[in-house]
């Protein structure tokens, strides 16, 4: 009875969902920037397949699941969109237009030429073992007791190598009350995203879930602690390693500024070549060769990061609090259609807010994750030798020495070298007193 009340909650919300999903899709056919239209409509077919998920509603999630490959195949940059896969694509939302009108009829409802469509439009463009990858396939090893997950091999390659993924476990007072779990799925997809559930015998959920935050940080928000949220690898997964996915060198995108935010620094050009016959300029023979950092102020200092781990530079979008995170914490932002956390470091460094500056966002990768950093401004680009960064000495400032990579004075200025890694942990930094 409360899982057939959520769908009905689902069914309030779907006008706006399937509008959200047609003016993708028609923008898409219509040649517009393709990032935006895809992730529009992603986003909110992922709310129907969760929320039909979580209700056991097997067509309804079938179905939207089927859609929501195609459209994280054309995310991914691994199926360009066509008019064969918008056609299916909308033929699939009027099937669900159909089945929101009479949940009291579903069984009712065709939904296989609709898949069968889907279907059709990958094997246009996919050979056919690529196919097999993209059919949920159980997950019979996991070691989640009772959880019969179908999840398809290719997501599942996918979050495993872009976010952590967990198995989370919702009590029957959730499951068993249409409104608590309703509740519950707005705070999933505002945290990450619902691969696949199972529901128990006993009345609870379970969920494989993926998500960009730790553990902690996705326990303390969730309200879930020990047994509730398990971190699950490929060995967790029941994956062989045959079957994991295989690392292939892939190209970042350039550093680069949303528009509207501050522009994004370019690295220092190559130095020409000397003319003919003339002496060229050897370097020191003690110069180290030089590494790239991208520059940024916070108050009066001047910090400096890797520019390897550097992806993006936005200016500072809706962010949504984690209940019970840690000070530093500011939350989480929708990145075209991503979950990704955002981290103040002004409060992690122990220095005070100020009202008059509007923070940018350093989208970078640590640790295999996507994930921001609030600064005040970001500067340039440098290249340093390495042999002139100097080891940070005890009394350097408010921060532990192991936060720190090292100082280099660049011109007038000192560059502070950040360990990122460590400094955004979730442990207390020790400031000095």
């Amino acid at each position: 009875m409360a899982r057939s009340e959520m769908m009905r909650l689902l069914a309030a919300e779907s006008p706006s969902l399937l509008a959200s999903v047609e003016q993708g899709l028609l923008a898409l056919e219509r040649g517009e920037e393709m990032a935006g239209a895809v992730q529009s409509a992603l986003r909110a077919v992922h709310t129907i397949f969760s929320g039909a998920a979580l209700a056991s509603c097997g067509p309804m999630e079938e179905l939207a699941g089927g859609m929501e490959i195609v459209l994280r195949l054309a995310a991914a940059g691994e199926l360009q969109p066509r008019q064969h896969h918008t056609d299916a694509l909308l033929q699939a939302a009027d099937v669900l237009a159909a089945m929101f009108s009479r949940l009291d009829e579903l069984a009712h409802v065709e939904t296989g030429g609709a898949r069968r469509a889907l279907e059709a439009a990958l094997g246009a463009e996919l050979p056919g073992e690529d196919l097999g990858r993209l059919k949920p396939q159980p997950l019979e090893g996991a070691q989640a007791p009772g959880a019969a997950w179908r999840v398809c091999p290719w997501l599942l390659e996918q979050k495993l190598s872009q976010e952590g993924l967990f198995s989370l476990s919702l009590p029957s007072r959730v499951g068993d009350s249409p409104t608590a779990l309703y509740t519950r799925l707005g705070e999933l997809l505002t945290l990450g995203e619902v691969l696949a559930c199972a529901g128990l015998d006993s009345g609870e959920l379970v969920l494989l879930y993926a998500s960009p935050l730790e553990p902690g940080q996705l326990g303390e928000a969730l309200s879930l602690t020990g047994e509730q949220l398990r971190p699950m690898g490929p060995a967790e997964l029941g994956l062989t390693k045959a079957a994991l996915p295989v690392d292939k060198p892939k190209e970042e995108p350039p550093l680069e500024a949303e528009e509207g935010a501050a522009p994004a620094p370019t690295a220092p050009a190559a130095p020409a070549p000397p003319e003919r016959g003339s002496e060229p300029e050897l370097p020191a023979p003690s110069q180290a060769p030089p590494r790239q950092y991208l520059v940024f102020g916070l108050g009066p200092e001047v910090y400096g990061v890797d520019i390897e781990l550097a992806r993006e530079i936005v200016t500072l979008p809706p962010i949504t609090a984690l209940p019970l995170s840690p000070e530093h914490v500011l939350g989480v932002m929708n990145l075209r259609g991503s979950v990704v956390p955002v981290f103040d470091l002004r409060c992690r460094l122990g220095l005070p807010p100020d009202p008059g500056i509007e923070p940018v966002i350093i989208l970078l990768r640590l640790e295999g994750k996507l994930q921001g950093l609030a600064v005040d401004k970001v500067r340039d680009v440098i290249a340093l030798p390495e042999d002139l960064v100097q080891e940070a000495p005890e009394m350097a400032g408010s921060l532990r020495r192991d936060y720190l990579r090292g100082l280099v004075e660049h011109g007038e200025e000192m560059i502070i070298l950040l360990e990122l890694e460590r400094l955004l942990a979730l442990e207390p930094v020790d400031h000095a007193a």
